[in-house]
């Protein structure tokens, strides 16, 4: 009876060698997305249905405004790793965040 116990429990760990590994891990994917798309409904970067809102305004502490997402996106394209830290707030909302924040969102 040991012997039958045995030969099954090893014919099944045989069966799941086969099992391509994806199966077995865990996907979070999707709770990056939700994520992700929650910090840019919460910072007003895009509407509920998902659209980004392109017409924001943004100001940095400097007083530096921008009044489209795209001239914010240029002006962040310009910027080294150091700058990842230049606090920018969006008008609509009155939320802050740094350009790093914002860049991983978009």
């Amino acid at each position: 009876m040991k012997k039958r116990i045995l030969s099954a429990l090893i014919a099944l760990c045989m069966l799941m060698s086969f099992l391509p590994t994806g199966i077995m891990a865990y996907d979070t994917r999707e709770e990056e997305l939700a994520a992700r798309y929650e910090e840019m409904l919460d910072l007003g970067l895009i509407d509920e249905d998902g659209a980004l809102i392109e017409n924001n305004a943004f100001r940095l502490d400097d007083g530096t405004g921008f009044d489209t997402l795209p001239e914010l996106e240029e002006w962040m394209n310009t910027l080294s790793e150091s700058d990842a830290d230049i606090v920018v707030t969006v008008v609509s909302t009155g939320k802050t965040a740094t350009v790093a924040e914002i860049a991983q969102a978009l």
